[in-house]
């Protein structure tokens, strides 16, 4: 018989994986689900990584990330932010779920993409990964 609930005792360490990496903002488009606008999802770039992973030979450098952020347009980043340029972090995290058949795919809701440096409510912290 197979064990049933233990997802909800993952936990994804964002605040570790985020640590040593460098992200550039890209672009954002709206965040619609079944129809109704939730807010823009956010793409960075990992510009830098030097975060400490398990294997040395372990790197996210030039990957893509996608944040959603409930509550924002798309606007409020394009007019803030210059592609490839503007270095942000992420804030507020609300969610950072660990997904895919092979558990290589992160999906990441925050309250907000701030420029990099910014205090703006900058706290992030261990999340669950449900």
């Amino acid at each position: 018989m197979a064990l049933r609930g233990l997802q909800q005792f993952n936990t994804f360490d964002f605040e570790g994986f985020i640590k040593g990496k460098t992200l550039l903002y890209v672009s954002s488009s709206p965040w619609v689900k079944e129809s109704e606008t939730l807010g823009a999802k956010v793409k960075v770039l990992v510009a830098r990584d030097d975060t400490p992973y398990s294997k040395a030979d372990i790197t996210n450098l030039g990957e893509n990330l996608e944040i959603k952020v409930k509550n924002k347009s798309p606007e409020h980043f394009s007019k803030k932010f210059e592609p490839m340029k503007s270095e942000v972090s992420v804030s507020q995290i609300v969610r950072a779920v660990i997904w895919g058949d092979f558990r290589n795919n992160l999906a990441i809701e925050s309250g907000d993409i701030i420029a990099k440096g910014s205090n703006q409510n900058a706290n992030t912290h261990n999340t669950s990964t449900q």
